[in-house]
């Protein structure tokens, strides 16, 4: 088991720009405490745009693909004490989640940026740091940067691994309003969560058989499918 690094250990980016970090990123690697055998591990690559809000707080779309699915969510993160850390928005709607906490630990604003998440769930600590690029090319001397920063904050190399981009490039390249809004639907239909916030077995990076990532049945989905745009329809397909 890993120590896990105090918020104090783990740095600020100084000067933090918050308009020059919003825009679109890509997960390019991640070093997380629930990962054991990072050699084994393979990530699929998901985005995350921050859209920058006239409160400095963002708004963080994620897309992934997950079991021929393309899923997005939202989640609304809130400017903390110091530039580059925030909170999540809105905490006591998760269940169990107790604490979340997101730090911008080191960033170039146009290649790459490393960012810190801390949360509490059902008094377990989890923790990870997450490699986002500008582009889907990991770049050997960034990850070799990034195996050494984090192994310096008690993470090992068996915590580390790097994402697969994968071949279904628009659901990572491209947005979907009417997917999220059908995810919404859904997600309320099934009352259940969709994120892994309020369930650490389910993680956002790494490939599950989770139920909560199940979709709702082929009824509800050929109710879904009229309202959605063509180029999300063949992710929803049952």
């Amino acid at each position: 088991m890993i120590k896990i690094p105090p918020l104090n250990k783990v740095p600020f980016q100084p000067d933090f720009q918050d308009d020059q970090f919003q825009g679109k990123w890509y997960s390019l690697g991640v070093a997380d405490n629930t990962i054991q055998n990072g050699n084994g591990s393979q990530l699929t690559m998901y985005s995350v745009n921050y859209e920058l809000q006239d409160d400095h707080s963002f708004n963080v779309n994620t897309s992934m693909l997950r079991d021929e699915v393309c899923e997005h969510s939202v989640e609304t993160l809130f400017p903390g004490f110091q530039p580059g850390q925030f909170t999540l928005g809105n905490l006591t709607s998760y269940r169990g989640v107790m604490s979340y906490i997101v730090r911008v630990a080191a960033t170039n604003y146009s290649h790459f940026a490393m960012v810190y998440v801390e949360k509490i769930v059902r008094f377990k600590w989890y923790y990870k740091m997450t490699l986002y690029g500008r582009t889907k090319k990991l770049r050997h001397k960034l990850k070799e940067r990034f195996i050494k920063f984090t192994t310096s904050l008690d993470f090992t190399k068996d915590n580390i691994a790097f994402s697969v981009p994968i071949d279904r490039a628009s659901c990572v390249s491209s947005s979907c309003s009417y997917c999220h809004q059908c995810l919404n639907l859904a997600a309320t239909s099934a009352t259940m969560p969709w994120r892994e916030l309020e369930d650490a077995s389910y993680s956002a990076t790494l490939p599950t058989h989770h139920p909560k990532s199940h979709l709702p049945d082929g009824a509800l989905l050929s109710g879904l499918n009229k309202h959605m745009q063509p180029s999300c329809l063949s992710v929803w397909a049952p």
